[in-house]
């Protein structure tokens, strides 16, 4: 993964963390130092491919950004971060980034894009709480709660679904088909009472309510819900090295994070050993382990199908998110790719339409004019 994206990124890691500031900063949020070209301060500091600093650019647009601000004007000859890229050389020549930020200024202009991101179908909460808790006892070596949370993202983003990010303050779900509550460290009231009156398909992963907010195993154990909504208790855990895996009966495996779980619910998915990995009681879903890419995409693409969700047919290393009236391509991948047609009642066109490596496309909605 990290040698095929080496000059990109993770398809998925900056698109995250756009929806998650977006959450954090109420619907309104900035890009304050993007970067322009290589780095200075990791280990090795990849030139990234042409075109990146205008797909990085409109990924931050599409999910909502205002303002996307480079770090920086010109790379500076001296110091410590001489090293550091600009749009402008150390010579105050234009570097490569300076047309690809100026041909997305022109673009943005053209389009018109503004306004806030429009709601979306899937959410997943992101719980700083549980982040600092499983810090603090991770059991696992490896386990933690913003990697747990991404690989759900991920495997809903590689359908073309826009995703919102919620905060564990959330009192209601209303309007959402899909939300996952990952690794949650302790139930907020808030959270109880949006998942006792939610209507759609909700997905709780492991290790959710397997505390107190005093840090404490509670009484009726994890994930420590009402029989009426989810009749499971962890009965115990097992957590395995990153470099051993469980496989699960029809793809994937389990990793790191294992649960041995007392349930009447119905086993949906198992490992070979006959554990249960996915178990369902109507509507409400609860994963007992953590997983690789294959598993997740698993139990994205299971309630994709129960919610009957539509989603795109995207080829790999492409991404797609949708505002003010526009759905906004980008394509991670070192070489070109072709988008089908849109198959979903949204509306766009953009069958045919081939995405060169680090390329970005903008289809309008075709009722949109």
């Amino acid at each position: 993964m990290k040698r095929q994206y080496m000059r990109q990124g993770d398809p998925d890691n900056a698109a995250f963390h756009h929806d998650l500031y977006r959450t954090v900063g109420h619907g309104r949020w900035w890009v304050m130092e993007q970067q322009p070209g290589p780095v200075n301060w990791a280990k090795f500091n990849p030139d990234p491919l042409p075109g990146m600093a205008r797909l990085w650019a409109w990924e931050a647009f599409a999910h909502g950004a205002e303002v996307v601000s480079y770090f920086r004007w010109r790379q500076a000859p001296f110091a410590q971060e001489q090293m550091h890229a600009g749009l402008l050389r150390p010579d105050s020549e234009p570097a490569p980034a300076y047309s690809e930020a100026s041909q997305v200024a022109e673009e943005l202009k053209l389009t018109g894009l503004d306004g806030p991101v429009g709601k979306a179908r899937v959410a997943l909460v992101f719980d700083y709480d549980s982040e600092w808790a499983w810090e603090v006892q991770p059991q696992a070596q490896g386990f933690k709660h913003g990697a747990h949370v991404r690989d759900i993202y991920a495997a809903f983003r590689k359908h073309g679904v826009d995703i919102d990010i919620l905060s564990p303050k959330t009192k209601s779900f209303a309007g959402y088909d899909i939300v996952a509550i990952p690794a949650l460290f302790a139930w907020t009231e808030e959270l109880r009472e949006a998942v006792a009156a939610f209507e759609g398909h909700l997905l709780i992963g492991p290790r959710s309510g397997s505390k107190t907010k005093n840090f404490s195993i509670p009484a009726r154990l994890g994930p420590d819900l009402s029989p009426n909504l989810l009749d499971a208790r962890v009965m115990r855990v097992d957590s395995i090295p990153a470099h051993v895996s469980v496989t699960v009966k029809g793809g994937g495996s389990t990793r790191l994070w294992r649960e041995k779980v007392e349930t009447r619910g119905e086993v949906v998915m198992e490992d070979n050993e006959g554990v249960p990995v996915l178990i369902s009681q109507g509507k409400l879903f609860y994963l007992t382990a953590s997983g690789d890419r294959a598993l997740m995409q698993r139990i994205a693409d299971y309630l994709i199908a129960e919610a009957d969700l539509p989603i795109l047919s995207l080829p790999a290393g492409v991404r797609a998110r949708s505002r003010g009236g526009y759905r906004i391509y980008v394509n991670y991948s070192a070489s070109a790719a072709t988008l089908s047609p849109a198959s979903d009642e949204s509306g766009y066109v953009i069958g045919g339409t081939e995405v060169p490596a680090a390329g970005v496309t903008v289809a309008k909605l075709a009722t949109a004019g």
